[in-house]
């Protein structure tokens, strides 16, 4: 099933700059629409468009909170050559239709109606769903409480600044916030990039603090990098650990042969008859079948869009499903299931942005399942 079989328009209601390089993006929903449209705080949705003729998709993280019931929106920060980012804040207009699909994904709070202390970790943009998550926490949950730490290059490019100032006047005692900045404007407490000398000294606020407490993560790999591995000096478990991740950070455990080696833990999905050296991928996407030379090497999401395709993808974590596609000739492997079922794995589908081949050809349809 192509992805734009289960998309829908909507229409953009307002546009409201929040930085020099971003801007928030409001939809409105029609009246059908709207059960379907139904999200939690930190969810995704993604957009479809045709730039110079050329389909692409782009998935973004929600800022609105449905506890708040917000006018449902999106938050967009400008990436340097980003075909997408760029149209949207150089070219979209309010009025315009775009091309959506429902909200997904699984970066969303845990245990809510349990009392929590909630930590989340946001570098750039990475504060789109943790302002989402943040709002509905402190909204609907009166017992919990929320630290952010929010890392960026400068003062200027704090993304909802004024509105994390009134949630901080509003809920003083619940909720904690602490900026990093790089490349501050003027002497700042926590300056550089994010470093456990800056999280131990945010941790000492913390220590009077005995509810349970869960992770968020949303920003660059070594930005995640680096408050995991405080977090487990903490005691916090990879239970307790959440991320989205906008860039891939992979380490594969493959062997230079793979017909020699398959480690234990790893989930095989295809024929494993055909396990051989990887040679070549081809792929079914948007009604086009492409072949491109592939050594097994990097992710198979990876290689396409190294090579100019445009795959449905979000997470690049293995957090969600909008990457999924069908082996349909050959044999994949993922270091883990992820967020597949075990029904997916029979069916032959799996998580390109995690799977690898294990064959000399590798079959991969996007569009039907």
């Amino acid at each position: 099933m192509d992805i734009k079989d289960l998309s829908y328009e909507l229409t953009v209601s307002k546009i409201v700059p929040e930085t020099d390089e971003a801007a928030s993006f409001f939809f409105s929903i029609p009246e059908p629409l709207k059960t379907k449209f139904n999200y939690k705080a930190g969810q995704f949705i993604t957009l479809i468009f045709n730039i110079d003729g050329q389909e692409v998709k782009r998935s973004y993280s929600l800022s609105s909170s449905p506890a708040l019931n917000e006018e449902f929106s999106v938050t967009v920060k400008r990436v340097k050559n980003g075909l997408v980012s760029n149209h949207l804040l150089n070219s979209v207009k309010v009025g315009d239709r775009l091309l959506s699909t429902p909200p997904a994904g699984l970066f969303t709070p845990k245990n809510l109606d349990t009392p929590r202390l909630y930590l989340l970790f946001a570098a750039g943009s990475g504060i789109t769903p943790m302002y989402s998550i943040m709002k509905t926490v402190l909204h609907s949950h009166p017992e919990s409480q929320v630290m952010l730490v929010y890392s960026n290059r400068n003062e200027d490019q704090i993304i909802f600044k004024k509105e994390i100032s009134q949630l901080q006047s509003t809920y003083t005692s619940r909720l904690k916030v602490f900026y990093c900045f790089s490349q501050p404007s003027q002497p700042c407490e926590y300056q550089g990039r994010l470093s456990p000398h800056h999280l131990h000294k945010i941790w000492d606020h913390l220590k009077d603090i005995s509810i349970t407490q869960e992770a968020y993560l949303c920003g660059p790999d070594g930005f995640m990098e680096t408050a995991k591995a405080f977090l487990s000096t903490c005691g916090l478990t990879q239970d307790h650990i959440f991320q989205e991740s906008f860039t891939t950070n992979y380490s594969s455990k493959k062997s230079s042969d793979p017909e020699l080696s398959v480690e234990a833990d790893w989930v095989l999905i295809g024929d494993q008859s055909k396990k051989s050296s990887p040679k070549e991928l081809e792929v079914v996407l948007d009604g086009e079948t492409s072949t491109i030379p592939y050594n097994g090497e990097q992710s198979i999401l990876e290689v396409l869009l190294e090579n100019g395709k445009n795959p449905p993808y979000s997470c690049m974590d293995g957090a969600c499903m909008a990457c999924l596609g069908k082996v349909c000739d050959g044999l994949v492997y993922q270091e883990d299931q992820g967020v597949l079922a075990d029904e997916n794995i029979a069916d032959g589908e799996t998580l390109t942005c995690q799977a690898r081949s294990l064959s000399k050809k590798v079959r991969i349809d996007f569009d039907n399942f």
